[in-house]
């Protein structure tokens, strides 16, 4: 699982592990914020000490009961889903993706976030 910012890569499922999850219902904004894991960076390669994920004008906001437990901390995937597409097992990929899909980060144990926002933005 890789993100792409311009010429840079973050791999965000071996290197980075969930560190912080933030929603405020008065801004309408989620965070979700990845913290380096133990495994060493590529040779080379500087990584970010963490990465940012901030999701803007949320519409929709599920996340799985196991997350909230602390204990989950690895990204598995990232996809899309269909707002009324409530089957959890398979995501679509973001070349397959329409506008009003809703974002999902899928972690170990198939806990999962589910987000439905207008914007989008990660951070360093």
């Amino acid at each position: 699982m890789e993100i792409w910012k311009g010429y840079k890569f973050i791999d965000l499922h071996n290197l980075y592990i969930l560190s912080e999850i933030f929603y405020s219902m008065a801004s309408s904004l989620l965070t979700i914020v990845f913290c380096r894991n133990k495994y060493p960076a590529p040779q080379g390669i500087v990584l970010p000490s963490r990465t940012v994920f901030v999701f803007s004008n949320l519409f929709y906001l599920e996340i799985s009961n196991g997350l909230l437990s602390g204990n989950i901390k690895q990204l598995e995937e990232i996809g899309y889903k269909n707002p009324g597409d409530s089957n959890m097992d398979w995501l679509i990929t973001e070349d397959k993706s329409k506008g009003g899909d809703h974002i999902v980060l899928r972690f170990q144990e198939d806990e999962f976030v589910r987000i439905g926002c207008d914007v989008v933005n990660f951070n360093e």
